[in-house]
């Protein structure tokens, strides 16, 4: 026979310590899940900065050629790099628009340091009249995929996001060779 006393004094304490056990368990588990997040996220945040480490600009266009600058300071080779020279468009009357003319050149790798390399013309841009900004390249927008394969775009504008591996930035693109670089580190025209 069974005696009530001996029910509470068994019973009781091994249900509170199975009960006790499994909210540990699931305590546990929220510290782990939630470092798991934290580690993730601390991860796409140090991409993310190394990502905005690569820059590039536009210097000395010209008919024949253009040179470019791209600046690798992230400490690691940058891969599959599209380089996208970005010129304001100009109406019938010689003023700006927001229209961009788009000219791509694809480049396999940019090693760390900073490089000048140019890109064949001819562009097609509108000609500056003098004292005006018209047809001078506002930016080079680049697309590049880091060591990790992740794929980035540094805008025109010069904002930093990461990409699908299929992105169309710009519609229209005129593709244009890649001359190489200048290895002198000094852009000549």
């Amino acid at each position: 026979m069974v005696y009530m006393s001996e029910l509470w004094s068994v019973t009781v304490p091994s249900w509170l310590t199975g009960a006790g056990t499994l909210g540990l368990a699931g305590f546990a588990f929220a510290q782990v899940r939630g470092a798991r997040t934290d580690a993730a996220t601390r991860y796409d945040q140090e991409q993310h900065a190394r990502a905005s480490l690569i820059a590039g600009w536009v210097l000395n266009p010209n008919e024949k050629r253009t040179a470019i600058v791209l600046e690798n300071n992230s400490g690691g080779p940058v891969y599959d790099v599209d380089a996208y020279i970005c010129a304001r468009g100009t109406d019938d009357d010689g003023n700006l628009t927001d229209e961009l003319t788009v000219r791509r050149t694809r480049i396999i790798l940019i090693p760390p340091g900073r490089w000048y390399g140019y890109v064949a013309g001819p562009f097609g841009f509108p000609k500056p009249e003098r004292n005006s900004t018209a047809g001078t390249p506002v930016g080079l927008a680049i697309t590049f995929r880091d060591s990790s394969g992740r794929r980035w775009l540094r805008h025109h504008e010069g904002a930093i996001t990461e990409a699908p591996d299929t992105v169309a930035i710009y519609s229209g693109v005129e593709d244009r060779k890649f001359l190489g670089w200048d290895l002198s580190k000094e852009v000549r025209n």
